[in-house]
């Protein structure tokens, strides 16, 4: 398992809580970027970093990725969630994402090639960026009722024609389910994704599990 940070002292403190936790051996810690991790196709990506990144970067995190590769993007605000899945899906190979939110801050647990994300079916004709969409009367009642999900929350339209965009839900009560598309993501074959565990240690302690 290769781990990169920018910044010398963040590496030197990680170090630190592998050696406290036994790692040490079992992990490459180094100071660098994505240069560093090109060369081999990566089971797994897991990238904590403001959402400037992933609209500047996004075509180079989907290269890094295997065949079934996953990704976990995190450390951008609520507020970006939609514009940097938007980015991710214009990526070559988009890995698809479902998110989550604590406190303000949103992350991406996204399969690569692989739909785990909300997804709606769309009737009608194909959105274009930034359009509001009024969803079917069923697709609506699957949207409160079966995902239970609420205005601000991320999903996929998806047309059954190897058309989907990302979009986030502007209006969700009783009287009408209402998305704001946020962008194409490209068709993608199908391909196998092997389950993918990631853990992450974020303070100067030993812990066990």
């Amino acid at each position: 398992m290769l781990a990169l940070d920018t910044d010398p002292e963040a590496v030197a403190a990680a170090r630190e809580v592998a050696r406290a936790n036994g790692l040490a051996e079992r992990l490459r810690l180094e100071q660098g970027s994505l240069d560093a991790a090109r060369g081999a196709p990566w089971n797994g990506v897991v990238v904590n970093i403001a959402a400037e990144f992933f609209h500047r970067d996004a075509v180079e995190l989907g290269a890094l990725l295997g065949p079934g590769g996953s990704l976990v993007a995190s450390g951008f605000l609520g507020e970006d969630a939609a514009a940097v899945s938007a980015s991710l899906a214009r990526a070559e190979s988009p890995p698809r994402s479902s998110t989550r939110s604590s406190r303000g801050w949103r992350s991406s647990a996204a399969r690569g090639l692989m739909a785990r994300l909300w997804r709606v079916h769309h009737v009608g004709a194909p959105p274009a960026d930034g359009d509001l969409v009024e969803l079917a009367a069923d697709e609506g009642h699957y949207v409160r009722k079966v995902l239970r999900l609420a205005a601000g929350e991320d999903l996929v339209l998806f047309d059954g024609n190897g058309g989907e965009w990302a979009a986030r839900l502007d209006v969700c009560d009783a009287r009408k389910v209402r998305v704001r598309v946020a962008g194409m993501a490209t068709a993608l074959p199908s391909r196998p994704s092997p389950s993918n565990c990631f853990r992450g240690c974020v303070a100067r302690k030993r812990w066990t599990g």
